[in-house]
């Protein structure tokens, strides 16, 4: 990309991030998503995190419309379950960001953010949201860590904490 700054007179060329281009593929299991649905001057109306800890536990963090974000242990397989389903809806494709093409002063924005070890992608948006294909990828990874979330028994819990916590 370049940059004309006339009031210097200089052109420069910047580095283009390689994740706001569409990616071929996303191969092998995810190591990590992370994808959050906030509203103006609230706490995340969802929350889901998927990682291993340091200390080489799976765990799924979720949290709606509050600041703890409860953890569930799970099993090695719903790494590859949530790599699946980004193949399948070819999420990788997703842009960077997306935008209304009008100013918004308040409303929704929501991230999501995937890592295979290798390399990963981020998207995002504020009042705007991916074409209905994409946005129905991101909507059945959700609703399959929810339902995990939902078969979590009190016993399943591992840990509950802050959102800066983490």
């Amino acid at each position: 990309m370049k940059l004309l700054l006339p009031a210097l007179a200089l052109t420069l060329t910047l580095p283009m991030p390689s994740d706001c281009f569409h990616r071929s593929k996303f191969e092998g299991p995810v190591t990590s998503y992370e994808y959050c649905y906030n509203a103006t001057m609230a706490y995340p109306l969802e929350y889901y995190r998927l990682e291993t800890t340091e200390e080489g536990v799976a765990r799924l963090g979720h949290s709606k419309g509050e600041n703890e974000i409860t953890w569930i242990k799970v099993d090695q397989e719903v790494f590859e379950t949530v790599a699946d389903l980004i193949r399948q809806y070819k999420l990788y494709k997703l842009k960077r960001d997306y935008e209304p093409p009008f100013e918004v002063l308040d409303g929704r924005s929501w991230y999501l953010h995937a890592n295979n070890g290798k390399d990963g992608f981020s998207s995002s948006g504020y009042n705007a949201w991916p074409p209905k294909k994409l946005r129905e990828g991101i909507d059945a990874v959700n609703a399959y860590l929810k339902s995990l979330i939902d078969a979590a028994t009190p016993d399943d819990i591992i840990a509950t904490t802050l959102h800066w916590e983490h």
